[in-house]
């Protein structure tokens, strides 16, 4: 129950993050990016239990002991969640990543991203 919250937290910090810092994020409507990024978060959310229910099996696997295993597998899934997030973006919204912004010597993706969104 308090990982779930745990996760609740972050979805929300990310919504808030996204509407007020990324220049992308930040021209969709609020409803749109919550559920883009809560339906990536349950499907790691969805993975997260399948794993820990295939890993009780292992008694090494989760010991409280070694916090650190749990820490790699929830770091993992989040990063999952954010590649499902940016796939769905580029997907839906036809964008293409790493275009050059004027004035810049290095491809940046969200450079890229918001450019093209704010010309449509």
């Amino acid at each position: 129950m308090k990982v779930a919250a745990l996760y609740l937290v972050g979805v929300l910090l990310l919504i808030i993050y996204g509407l007020e810092v990324c220049p992308f994020l930040e021209t969709l409507p609020p409803v749109e990016l919550g559920s883009v990024i809560w339906a990536a978060i349950l499907v790691a959310f969805a993975m997260r239990y399948l794993l820990f229910r295939w890993m009780a099996h292992d008694r090494d696997a989760v010991d409280i002991q070694r916090p650190w295993r749990c820490l790699r597998l929830d770091l993992g899934l989040w990063l999952l969640a954010g590649l499902l997030v940016t796939g769905w973006n580029l997907a839906r919204y036809a964008l293409s990543p790493g275009k050059r912004p004027q004035g810049k010597t290095a491809p940046h993706p969200v450079y890229g991203l918001a450019k093209e969104r704010s010309a449509q």
